[in-house]
């Protein structure tokens, strides 16, 4: 179990999964070969995305561990599909060994992943990672990047020294 809540932090926090879209994760739509994930997204829409290496070595750890080749990628204790209930658990879990006051949830993860994305990719890649069709929602997501917001003060013309 403890390759599997990586793989969903992983996952959260760096492509900004929506829940549904992870729990809804099976084996035949991972494919590690290539590094792609094929996820089913708000209004049935199908797409890809990039995996990182490192979450392609630990789920193909943790699909040896499984033993099967076909069905849902992460599973309870019962054998059975995660649902949301079992990763607010995961991430109240998290919470309390990492001594975090705060409530972890999924947004959180998804507000992050959008924020990091944002600082070294861009706006335009955030969105296509997040899956979103509009800028608009993307921009809800990914907060201001500090670099750039520290180099705009810099060469603001009100922040400048007079010389005199």
């Amino acid at each position: 179990m403890g390759l599997r809540n990586l793989i969903i932090i992983m996952l959260l926090g760096t492509l900004g999964l929506r829940t549904a879209t992870l729990t809804a994760i099976n084996i035949e739509d991972v494919d590690l070969t290539c590094g792609l994930l094929w996820i089913k997204e708000k209004g049935r829409r199908l797409r890809s995305v990039v995996l990182p290496h490192c979450i392609c070595t630990i789920i193909g750890g943790y699909l040896k561990l499984r033993r099967r080749n076909k069905g849902p990628l992460l599973i309870s204790k019962r054998k059975k599909r995660i649902s949301p209930r079992t990763l607010q658990d995961i991430f109240r879990s998290a919470a309390d060994r990492l001594g975090i006051d705060k409530k972890l949830h999924a947004r959180l993860f998804r507000h992050t992943a959008a924020t990091q994305l944002n600082k070294v990719a861009g706006i335009e890649i955030t969105q296509q990672v997040l899956g979103h069709n509009r800028r608009a929602n993307t921009l809800k997501y990914a907060h201001l990047n500090p670099d750039q917001y520290a180099a705009y003060m810099k060469k603001h013309p009100f922040m400048r020294k007079e010389s005199k």
